[in-house]
């Protein structure tokens, strides 16, 4: 039973993860449609969910790590086809709110909920 309540407390997290997620995908689709030589200079980036329509099933690892790498440094750094586009911003400051949220709301009451599953069920 201890086990089931622990990963209840997963599901606390759910909802950040598939917000970011679904934000990024927007934010790189964007990038695609729009700024195509920037999308290409950034490695050609494909979103968690979504993918240009000329990549198939697989996708070259290549890929992956562009994709990664957007997704931690779109956390701290504006790139410059960004700078100048207020739809750009606007998603780029959501997609870095919902790392806030998640990092300062979601992960502390992750914790402090096992911990009290911890204390509450081992007296």
């Amino acid at each position: 039973m201890k086990i089931i309540a622990h990963f209840a407390t997963l599901l606390l997290l759910f909802p950040f993860g598939i917000w970011h997620f679904l934000v990024f995908d927007q934010l790189v689709r964007y990038e695609y449609e729009n700024f195509r030589e920037a999308w290409e200079a950034n490695g050609s980036p494909f979103g968690f969910f979504w993918k240009p329509p000329q990549y198939g099933f697989f996708v070259s690892p290549i890929r992956h790590m562009a994709r990664d790498r957007c997704a931690l440094m779109w956390l701290f750094v504006t790139p410059a086809w960004m700078q100048h586009d207020e739809k750009a911003r606007a998603l780029v400051s959501r997609l870095r709110w919902l790392w806030l949220c998640f990092a300062l709301i979601g992960l502390p009451a992750f914790a402090l909920t096992n911990l009290a599953i911890v204390a509450v069920t081992d007296r």
